[in-house]
């Protein structure tokens, strides 16, 4: 009997460990999880770049050069048109909107923010908005690399392709930027306040290809994979499993199990 109890208090043991180990993963109001998502999130978007659709995102971004590059030159004459009696400022403030050296210190120092506030969900937006932008950029950042796309200021025409030339106009980062850190305050916060958010990254791809710098496949591909890695993470981050330990009159124990998703 003494030792039936013991290994019966063991396994409650293993039992509050796995909960507590579950819980950092998703419920759990402890910091402490984001570097557990972290750390998942990568090796998911590592394991992710040799999947069916990751192919298919990237022959997605394919044909958008393929069947805008004959026609970016002339966009970008009509957005330079379009765009030519709007104030210099306020181009400007736009154009930052999308600058991961401004950006990304700013969001991290938001989120830091949130921490002490003890707002679960607000916390985990934050640091989802976060995410998507260093990821975001890691991914945009290698495609720069690799595409080397001259830029439209330099004067090679939009089929200038050379790979490795050091040439970055493919995709656009600031376009990246900016739906990679609204994309999840709109999933999070369906709310007019985040809709305008959500629309400035419109502006700062107009705003890009006013300045001459990016070309309107650019800034269409550089959006996508933007608005792709927000939406990813928000819905891995909004979903999860609770778990509580669940004692019985008798000499049992067990585990009460809930599904969640997002704030209800």
């Amino acid at each position: 009997m003494e030792m039936y109890s013991l290994n019966r208090r063991r396994a409650f043991a293993v039992v509050v460990a796995a909960v507590s180990a579950l819980n950092c993963m998703g419920q759990s109001p402890d910091p402490g999880r984001f570097v557990v998502w972290a750390g998942h999130d990568v090796a998911a978007a590592v394991r992710g770049m040799a999947t069916r659709n990751a192919l298919f995102a990237a022959a997605g971004m394919g044909c958008v050069v393929i069947v805008l590059h004959p026609r970016d030159a002339y966009f970008t004459r009509r957005i330079n048109e379009f765009t030519a009696g709007a104030p210099k400022l306020s181009r400007k403030v736009v154009d930052e909107v999308g600058n991961v050296k401004l950006v990304r210190p700013l969001a991290l120092a938001f989120f830091l923010g949130t921490l002490v506030s003890g707002d679960r969900y607000l916390q985990d937006a934050a640091f989802t908005s976060v995410e998507a932008v260093v990821i975001a950029n890691l991914i945009t950042g290698a495609l720069k690399g690799v595409a080397g796309r001259a830029r439209p200021w330099q004067g090679k025409g939009a089929s200038s392709f050379n790979i490795f030339s050091g040439d970055t106009s493919f995709p656009s980062g600031h376009a990246t930027t900016v739906f990679a850190l609204t994309t999840p305050w709109l999933i999070y916060y369906r709310s007019v306040p985040s809709v305008l958010l959500f629309t400035l990254g419109v502006g700062t791809s107009i705003v890009r290809m006013s300045h001459n710098v990016h070309w309107l496949s650019d800034v269409i591909v550089g959006s996508a994979i933007g608005m792709g890695t927000g939406y990813l993470l928000s819905r891995r981050h909004r979903s999860g499993i609770s778990m509580a330990p669940l004692l019985t009159m008798g000499e049992g124990a067990g585990m009460r199990i809930t599904w969640t998703w997002g704030r209800h």
